[in-house]
């Protein structure tokens, strides 16, 4: 894939960069280079033409614009019609083509009608804009803790679980009484990671790993085409599916939730203390409505493809992970090569958490649990849904990297949730500590955190259990009484994740 160029006019902050990838040559080359990416012969003056033209436009364009909105961050391009093809089983999933505004959906056009030739002009002004490292930058955020030193097992395939970790039952009590915000902003010390339009981010260890990255929203995603919007779509996708065709949980599966009181499944493939993968008990029952929520062409058939395009760019080395994972168990007997493909582009699971509108439980809000069961060196993704307060609302804590991220509705989240301790707060709690008498909240004066009303999340995930199979090629009751050694050195998927450059 062809690479931006960073003209010498541009001034970016140390924290920003542009692609992982680019090279100092490509970052160095300034203006001279747009000559490469116009294709017009080896003409030189009708070369230096075009050139001249783009720039002519570029110039006298008003860079603050809201032409930049027509896509956020140039990997996590996805035209119209990559989105209409055939849902991907897993690994067949291809890869992010050439970027190219061309194929982007038109702009909107709320004021005016925009012709197809200013149309044009504004895709070759943002092509021009990031070819030059003008648009689509990351940037890069350093805390203090180091990706190896994080709480893994003994084995090396997952986390520790919550109940092993220390300040539990403080944190938990801190939650429930609506005062870990506070603590955290203002005694911990915890920073607060706020959204900023079309600036993804990269949260980086001591030593420069990316251990966590947050996309920029899409603007398409709300968009509004024939009536309604992506985001419409996927909401109402959704409650259909929970509510029309699945219904609510029994009282044992949510008891069960240790993330919290709001509707929950898992679909996908579980090996979870079994000789051998098989669907989720979810999944079998409702097994015709997962098969509609997944219909090729549909919102949620999108969105995996949006995730998948997204890891593939941002973190290959992962990709390369679960793509051997796959092909080692395609060469197992049944029924370990029946499920050796993830279902969900390059994870096994996927869960969405919802409302329980008649338990009084109007939106997700979780409260403090580590995903201990899944993968250690491997990227969980949440999406968030629904429409809601986020400025105020359901920021995510990863407690022991001692960062609040703000979640907005349409952008995804990836990170190891098997190595983070994490949970939901409203950071308005920080401000407003006190009940309206003055006391210091309680149990008993504060209402309980029964979710935030229109707020629903997406979760990918992949167990440690397929990796360790997949990896081994044994289950590890198998390997130890045949002497092997079963556990897994996670040091060169730690030395693969991206190191973004600072500048």
């Amino acid at each position: 894939m062809s690479q931006a160029n960073r003209t010498s006019s541009t001034t970016l902050s140390s924290v920003d960069l542009l692609f992982p990838s680019q090279s100092a040559e490509q970052r160095a080359s300034g203006p001279a280079a747009l000559a490469s990416n116009v294709e017009l012969g080896s003409d030189p003056s009708a070369r230096r033409g075009a050139v001249q033209d783009l720039l002519q436009e570029w110039m006298m364009a008003d860079r603050d614009k809201e032409d930049s909105d027509l896509f956020i961050v140039a990997p996590e391009k996805m035209d119209a019609t990559y989105l209409l093809e055939d849902r991907p089983t897993g690994l067949s999933l291809e890869p992010p083509q050439e970027l190219n505004m061309d194929d982007m959906p038109a702009q909107p056009t709320t004021k005016r009608k925009t012709s197809q030739k200013q149309l044009e002009r504004s895709k070759r002004k943002l092509n021009l804009k990031i070819a030059n490292g003008l648009s689509n930058r990351v940037k890069v955020i350093g805390t203090r803790i180091v990706v190896g030193a994080l709480p893994i097992t003994s084995t090396g395939w997952a986390g520790v679980d919550m109940n092993r970790r220390t300040q539990l039952e403080w944190l938990q009590q801190a939650w429930e009484k609506r005062t870990i915000a506070h603590i955290m902003l203002n005694e911990l010390r915890f920073a607060k990671i706020s959204y900023e339009k079309a600036t993804p981010v990269f949260l980086v260890d001591e030593q420069g790993t990316a251990y966590a990255y947050r996309s920029s929203i899409f603007d398409w995603m709300f968009r509004v085409e024939n009536g309604t919007t992506f985001m419409d779509r996927l909401i109402s996708q959704n409650e259909e599916y929970i509510w029309k065709r699945c219904g609510d949980r029994d009282t044992l599966a949510i008891k069960a939730n240790l993330r919290g009181c709001h509707w929950y499944n898992v679909i996908g493939v579980d090996r979870q203390n079994k000789p051998a993968p098989a669907l989720t008990q979810f999944h079998r029952n409702f097994y015709e409505e997962t098969e509609w929520l997944l219909q090729r062409g549909g919102p949620t058939d999108i969105l995996i493809r949006l995730a998948s395009s997204i890891f593939e760019q941002r973190f290959p080395s992962l990709v390369k992970r679960v793509r051997h994972c796959a092909e080692c168990l395609k060469l197992m007997d049944e029924p370990f090569a029946r499920y050796a493909e993830p279902m969900f582009g390059y994870w096994y699971n996927y869960c969405i958490n919802g409302a329980r509108v008649g338990a009084g439980v109007d939106g997700v809000m979780t409260r403090p649990h580590v995903d201990g069961k899944n993968l250690a060196l491997m990227m969980c993704v949440v999406f968030v849904y629904g429409n809601f307060n986020y400025k105020e609302k359901a920021w995510l804590v990863l407690w022991e990297a001692n960062v609040i991220i703000e979640l907005p509705p349409g952008v995804f989240l990836f990170y190891p949730s098997s190595l983070f301790t994490h949970f939901n707060v409203d950071i308005c709690d920080a401000q407003f500590y006190t009940t309206k008498g003055g006391e210091y909240p309680t149990r008993e004066n504060t209402s309980p955190l029964n979710g935030v009303p229109g707020r629903g999340s997406i979760v990918f995930f992949n167990q440690a259990t397929m990796f360790q199979l997949a990896e081994k090629g044994m289950t590890v009751a198998q390997g130890r009484a045949a002497g092997k050694d079963m556990t897994c050195d996670n040091n060169p998927f730690i030395a693969d994740l991206p190191v973004p450059p600072a500048m």
